[in-house]
């Protein structure tokens, strides 16, 4: 039986350590599980929302035979698994974080589209 496929595009994140941290969750992701993967250039970002040091940013397209619920189950744990700590963006540190913007046909978190970096890395 085949599987599926469904389109994914990933917001990435990262303001601590910004560069290891994002490669780190892209290598994570894992092709196998995640196929015919790109991803934009890396693009450095003023934080929105919070006090704390510069962003650097990316956007992840790909395709997966998961569903949401299990797709954004492994987002999750490789943010865990990264080092996120609940309460670390309150003092304004996010290791990592991996925002699922589009899964199968459905957009999720509206407000990050309409920002101007994601608009740029779109367009990549």
């Amino acid at each position: 039986m085949m599987q599926i496929e469904k389109e994914v595009i990933l917001l990435l994140g990262s303001n601590v350590n910004r560069h290891k941290n994002l490669i780190a969750a892209m290598g994570a992701l894992q092709p196998s599980l995640f196929s015919g993967w790109s991803c934009s250039e890396l693009l450095r970002t003023s934080p929105v929302g919070l006090d704390g040091p510069d962003f650097m940013n990316a956007l992840v397209k790909g395709k997966t035979s998961l569903s949401y619920d299990d797709f954004l189950k492994l987002t999750k744990d490789i943010e865990r698994q990264l080092g996120r700590r609940p309460g670390d963006k309150a003092k304004g540190r996010v290791i990592i974080d991996i925002d699922i913007l589009l899964f199968d046909g459905m957009r999720y978190h509206e407000k990050d589209w309409g920002r101007e970096y994601v608009k740029r890395l779109m367009e990549k």
